[in-house]
């Protein structure tokens, strides 16, 4: 009878200590906002070099995806499965939600905040100059 009781109170330990390992395990994730201006596209065979473009940028390191919110609606705001994590880039060659013809790719570099994506064979190329951003309020 006594051996049954610890084995109960045991038990109970390791069930909230497994308990509090999945509830910390989510306060690793992080989401990182970036304000990012774009430097470059290209359509076709014509160079762009107007920067009046700007976007918001966020990585959700949790649920592995890249999100672009265009400031201007003047194109597509995709979002990205990241398909590969290095110490240098976030790399995604896929669309969620959207046409994938084999040629879409999205490169964030970690060190320097240069984002490149082009969703298709078919869409331009962009290349963005990003900084963190904070929250205002």
């Amino acid at each position: 009878m006594l051996m049954i009781l610890m084995l109960k109170k045991w038990m109970n330990k390791i069930l909230l200590i497994l308990f509090f390992l999945l509830v910390c395990s989510n306060s690793f994730a992080k989401i990182l906002s970036f304000k990012c201006e774009k430097i470059y596209s290209r359509d076709g065979g014509e160079a762009n070099y107007e920067n009046s473009d700007i976007m918001l940028i966020q990585i959700d390191t949790n649920k592995r995806e890249i999100y672009e919110y265009s400031d201007t609606m003047s194109r597509i705001s995709p979002k990205w499965k990241i398909s590969k994590v290095t110490e240098f880039a976030y790399e995604s060659n896929e669309v969620i939600d959207f046409n994938n013809d084999g040629y879409t790719s999205a490169h964030f570099n970690r060190w320097t905040g240069e984002f490149i994506s082009q969703t298709n064979i078919d869409s331009p190329f962009y290349k963005y100059s990003c900084e963190p951003t904070r929250k205002l309020y």
